[in-house]
């Protein structure tokens, strides 16, 4: 027996929903298959499950990673550096905006109480935006965030964008951030 990796000639990634990608490809296979052989039924059966499970998982998945990023977006707002830092990862690598690499969640903590002691962050003043999660496998998901703010430098106020990306893992059954990298966008001069 073969399988069509589509339904009627859609290609899965493109389909509408997952509830429309099972209907499509139950009303292609209903066509080519024989309805009264129970491995090919039970084969369709399995093959629908997994997909369900595997998108509501990933679903899950990117929820948590969202709340997690929430919840780190309120600790460094409210200073909490110690509680920022155990969304990371022990062996954590963070590349900052300035392109020095630091290297272990006790040198972020540390690094964390100085930044946040001396800027004071606000929503008004550091924002960011999730703008893509990208699953690599279960255990690991990329995330792009789109930053904005606005510092002061002597007299002059510089609003500024940014990107960050960070990898998280999931370890001991935790989503962690096991790696960081910011890159700053200053605006055109003149």
């Amino acid at each position: 027996m073969a399988f069509r990796i589509s339904a009627q000639g859609i290609p899965l990634r493109r389909a509408p929903s997952l509830c429309c990608q099972l209907k499509q490809i139950f009303n292609t296979l209903k066509f080519q298959h024989n309805e009264n052989d129970p491995f090919q039924c039970h084969s369709y059966f399995c093959l629908s499950m997994f997909g369900l499970s595997a998108n509501a998982q990933k679903t899950s998945d990117e929820k948590t990673i969202r709340n997690l990023l929430d919840t780190g977006f309120k600790y460094y707002y409210s200073g909490e550096a110690e509680k920022l830092g155990s969304l990371y990862a022990e062996n954590v690598l963070w590349i900052d905006y300035t392109g020095k690499k630091n290297e272990g969640r006790e040198t972020l903590i540390e690094l964390m109480k100085k930044d946040l002691a001396e800027q004071k962050p606000t929503p008004e003043t550091f924002g960011y935006a999730v703008e893509n999660i990208r699953f690599l496998s279960p255990d690991h998901a990329i995330v792009l965030l789109k930053l904005r703010g606005v510092m002061q430098m002597g007299d002059q106020t510089i609003n500024w964008e940014g990107y960050d990306t960070m990898v998280f893992s999931r370890l001991n059954n935790n989503w962690l951030v096991t790696y960081e990298v910011s890159t700053p966008i200053m605006p055109p001069q003149g």
